[in-house]
C-alpha cells in the first residue's frame, strides 16, 4: 500500500508530496520504500521540479546505504535533481557512485555529473575505459559536452584507439560509444 502511495506520489509530481517521499527514505523504512522514494525523487528532477533541502539531504544520506539497488536509486534521483544553489555535494556522491561496483550505478552517475555540466574530466577518461558500454557512452556524453581543449583532445585519443580495434564491428556494445 505505501509503496503504490510512494509511486503514485511521484508520478504526480507535486511540490506537496515531497515531504512525504522524503519520509519514505528514512532508514528505519523497508528498502523497497526507499528505493521507490528515491526513484520518485528522480522523476521530480526529470519533470526540473526542485527538491527541497531535506529531500537532497536524505538522497545524499541514502548514497552512503550498503543495498546496491538503494545506491542506483540514490544515483538516478540525484542525476536528476534540477536546480540547486550548492551543486558541489550532489556532484561529490556522483564521483563516488561513478566508481560503484554496479554498472548501472556508474552510468546514471557517469550520466549525472555529464547531465550536470560538472567539473568530472578525470572521471569521464576514467569512464572511458569502462567494461560496460553504457558507461563508456555516458563519459562520451561527458567529455563532448564539457567542450574544454583537454577534454575534447581525450575524447579524439580513444576515438582513435577504439576505430583501430580490430573486435570493433563484431562487438554488440563496443560500437554504441564510437557512434555517440
Amino acid at each position: 500500500e505505501q509503496l503504490a502511495l510512494v509511486t503514485a506520489l511521484g508520478r504526480l509530481g507535486s511540490a506537496a508530496a515531497l515531504s512525504t517521499l522524503t519520509g519514505a527514505l528514512a532508514a528505519d523504512r523497508s528498502p523497497d520504500l526507499r528505493e521507490a522514494a528515491a526513484i520518485a525523487l528522480g522523476v521530480f528532477g526529470r519533470r526540473k521540479l526542485p527538491l527541497d533541502a531535506p529531500a537532497r539531504a536524505a538522497l545524499l544520506d541514502l548514497a552512503d546505504a550498503p543495498a546496491p539497488r538503494l545506491l542506483h536509486a540514490a544515483a538516478y534521483a540525484l542525476a536528476h535533481e534540477h536546480g540547486p544553489a550548492d551543486r558541489v555535494p550532489v556532484d561529490l556522491v556522483l564521483a563516488r557512485l561513478a566508481y560503484d561496483p554496479d554498472p548501472e550505478t556508474r552510468m546514471v552517475a557517469v550520466g549525472g555529473l555529464a547531465r550536470r555540466k560538472a567539473p568530472a574530466l578525470p572521471i569521464f577518461t576514467d569512464a572511458l575505459a569502462d567494461l560496460d558500454w553504457r558507461v563508456q557512452v555516458a563519459a562520451v556524453r561527458g567529455l563532448a559536452g564539457d567542450g574544454s581543449e583537454a577534454a575534447l583532445l581525450a575524447l579524439a585519443r580513444w576515438l582513435a584507439a577504439a576505430l583501430a580495434a580490430p573486435d570493433l564491428a563484431e562487438s554488440t556494445g563496443a560500437i554504441h560509444p564510437v557512434l555517440e
